[in-house]
């Protein structure tokens, strides 16, 4: 079994129901959550963890493990801390159970609770491989698919490669948001993309794009690292029903990505575990 690298830290500035209650004095909807993760192999911490699968097409099929990074920046910085290429799809979801192990599965109530990926393409394989590990043990958890984020558009895969592209712009700053660390592979379909990739290209042709582009745009959007707070009405008010439609939304969305069910240059590190794509 595989050992994991991640543990649980309390952050001891956050004080429960404080900052929920300044979300509702300053009509803030989300907070920070109270636990964050460190890497104990290179001491990185990370507000958040997440896994994506792309099958295979033209090319092997992908899988990138990516971290939201503990920083103070206002918006979301990103590290891919591992990739994966693998031809045949057995390959991949087993890759898939070492994987989440290693990365804090179990260890937060909302690390690999699924993958982002197409849920339908191969669920015949998916169903048949979950039922050889309950069958093998029932409490081993299967490997669920969520679609990423405006997977239903037909354009979809020119969303995700554009968000690659704009989180390794340079900021204000002088920085990306995104860092590839030591996973060349990545790096390598990045650079040598054609230059009209995320318009003439698919999700078959380019899976390692894909997987990392879906998730990328799918943690942008969800906000994982947040919890919602959206404040209460006081006085009573007019019934906006489009309000609360939204507000539902969003709340399953968030419900979604955190396992609830039913409701310019960057500091290296001196190992060089950040390094800077462009």
């Amino acid at each position: 079994m595989t050992e994991t690298i991640i543990e649980v830290i309390k952050d001891k500035s956050i004080i429960t129901g404080a900052d929920h209650h300044i979300c509702q004095i300053t009509g803030e909807r989300y907070t920070r959550k109270p636990t964050y993760y460190r890497n104990t192999e290179t001491g990185t911490e990370y507000y958040h963890i997440s896994g994506s699968i792309c099958w295979p097409g033209q090319n092997p099929g992908f899988i990138v493990i990516i971290a939201v990074l503990k920083t103070t920046e206002n918006s979301p910085v990103f590290q891919v801390i591992e990739e994966v290429e693998i031809d045949n799809i057995n390959g991949l979801l087993s890759a898939c159970l070492q994987l989440r192990e290693k990365y804090g599965h179990g260890q937060g109530s909302d690390l690999f609770n699924f993958w982002y990926g197409e849920n339908d393409r191969f669920d015949a394989i998916v169903n048949d491989f979950n039922h050889y590990l309950t069958a093998r043990d029932d409490k081993t958890q299967g490997i669920y698919l969520v679609p990423p984020y405006d997977h239903q558009k037909p354009n979809a895969f020119e969303i995700w490669v554009n968000s690659i592209r704009g989180c390794l712009k340079r900021d204000a700053s002088n920085k990306p948001t995104l860092y590839m660390g030591n996973c060349t592979r990545l790096r390598s379909y990045i650079q040598t993309s054609p230059f009209d990739v995320a318009v003439k290209g698919s999700i078959e042709d380019y899976p390692a794009l894909a997987a990392l582009g879906g998730v990328v745009h799918s943690l942008m959007m969800l906000r994982p690292c947040l919890e919602f707070a959206r404040p209460e009405r006081v006085t009573p008010t007019m019934h906006d029903p489009v309000a609360d439609l939204q507000e539902a939304q969003e709340r399953a969305l968030w419900e979604m990505e955190n396992g609830i069910y039913g409701s310019g240059e960057f500091d290296e590190y001196d190992d060089g575990e950040l390094v800077s794509t462009l």
